[in-house]
């Protein structure tokens, strides 16, 4: 207890001390509003908030280090001056308005500094009454939210980049909460599926996928927000204008916040079906490359730019007595009867794109054997080359076949000169007897010719 001690002397008429009176008093209310009074204070003078303490004319009385800073100005600046040195006339008239009428006000404001700089404030406001009730004073908290603001700007602007971006683009744009609620789709997922954004969202999207892919895709969501991490998928989605699926391949991707905490989950797909239909129509014609490869009765063989075996066939595999899987990747100079022969046919392509004539090979048993080759570059689509592809048939037995039939042409010549030979002779022959035996009829007509004139 807090006690005010009053003690006074009491004097007789002669002006002598004949005793006292001491009067206590009770202070302990005032001694604890001052406690009160003082810890307020220090609270406001160690806040980081700028804080002011008004009279009833709205007219500054205090402020705090914070307030000093954050306007830079001092206290012979703005004590005694009204609030609206920096906030201006209309703000300042709006703030005493709102205090009047609600008691308190809470509101953003921009305001100058005494340097002149532009600042947003987030200030709130309020009266102050005694223990009577009555009006004491008016105390206002200010706090820099410039920072904010601009965040606020940059974030807007951002969305809105972010929504001319998504409504731009020919692709689905889409974001997800995490609990897999579809909260936003972008207006090509509307036009193409024909959803409205109504329909789109929460689950209504599962309406135009295929229901092939359907499982597919929602075993792929689910495992998504299992692990929180991203995930492509491919999946066909209903056109609207005609009902037919085309294909599509799908991105998403978590957004996380400050605590690494998945806060939802972005999306993106783009109509691949073209490509589809042209990758399954390469890997038709690849198959069906390999194929006639794979049946020819020529030996097919392609070296990449190193000259190295990528492709081996099965007329090759018998021709040298090996497989494919033996060579690929190995030196195409294996193959040939000397390392001459191969650069051979290599500086001819390089230089010519082609190559076109007989070569030596060697067998893997050793046995060398003659083949006509054809090769050519191979070329990518920007017409760079690859590698070298050559056909070539083992002619070992046409030459023989050759060989058989000069044999045979050079005997049926032979044969055609003792033909004529033995023709002449027999002419001469004939010819010899005809002559003989014309000479002895002539000489018999002309003895029965004499005989005959005789008797006549």
């Amino acid at each position: 207890m807090w006690v005010s001690l009053n003690i006074q002397p009491v004097r007789d008429e002669h002006d002598a001390i004949r005793g006292s009176v001491v009067v206590l008093h009770d202070i302990s209310a005032s001694k604890r509003a001052e406690a009160a009074l003082s810890l307020y204070r220090e609270l406001i003078a160690k806040s980081t908030d700028a804080i002011a303490i008004f009279d009833l004319e709205w007219r500054y009385l205090e402020q705090n280090a914070a307030h000093r800073r954050l306007l830079g100005y001092s206290d012979d600046d703005l004590l005694g001056q009204s609030p609206s040195v920096h906030l201006g006339e209309e703000v300042c008239a709006f703030l005493t308005r709102e205090v009047a009428m609600a008691g308190d006000v809470r509101a953003e404001v921009q305001s100058r500094t005494k340097g002149g700089a532009s600042l947003a404030l987030e200030l709130s406001a309020f009266e102050v009454r005694n223990s009577a009730g009555e009006q004491a004073c008016y105390v206002g908290f200010a706090r820099d939210i410039s920072e904010r603001k601009r965040a606020e700007v940059a974030l807007r602007e951002s969305e809105e980049r972010y929504r001319v971006l998504t409504e731009a683009i020919p692709q689905f744009v889409w974001t997800v909460l995490p609990d897999g609620t579809v909260d936003f789709c972008n207006q090509h997922w509307s036009r193409f599926t024909g959803l409205p954004l109504e329909e789109s969202l929460g689950v209504g999207w599962v309406k135009v996928l295929h229901p092939d892919d359907l499982p597919r895709a929602l075993a792929a969501w689910e495992q998504a927000r299992e692990s929180n991490e991203g995930y492509e998928i491919e999946y066909r989605v209903r056109r609207a204008s005609d009902g037919f699926y085309r294909w599509h391949l799908a991105r998403v991707r978590p957004v996380q916040g400050a605590m690494g905490l998945v806060v939802k989950w972005m999306g993106a797909a783009i109509d691949i079906h073209d490509r589809k239909q042209a990758e399954d129509a390469l890997k038709a014609s690849q198959a069906f490359a390999r194929d006639i490869i794979a049946s020819s009765l020529d030996m097919i063989i392609v070296v990449d730019t190193s000259r190295r075996f990528i492709e081996f066939n099965h007329a090759a595999e018998e021709t040298f007595g090996c497989l494919a899987e033996a060579v690929v990747g190995e030196p195409v100079d294996l193959l040939y009867a000397h390392p001459d022969e191969g650069h051979r046919v290599s500086d001819a392509v390089l230089a010519c794109g082609r190559f076109t004539g007989e070569v030596l090979n060697r067998r893997m048993n050793g046995n060398v054997f003659t083949s006509v080759l054809s090769a050519s570059t191979l070329r990518n689509s920007r017409g760079e080359v690859i590698g070298v592809m050559g056909v070539s048939r083992d002619i070992t037995e046409r030459r023989v076949a050759d060989e058989q039939l000069r044999e045979s042409l050079v005997q049926l010549r032979t044969l055609s000169r003792r033909v004529e030979s033995v023709r002449e002779e027999e002419r001469t022959r004939i010819a010899r007897e005809l002559h003989d035996q014309l000479g002895v009829a002539l000489t018999c007509v002309k003895l029965e010719v004499a005989q005959l004139q005789r008797l006549l």
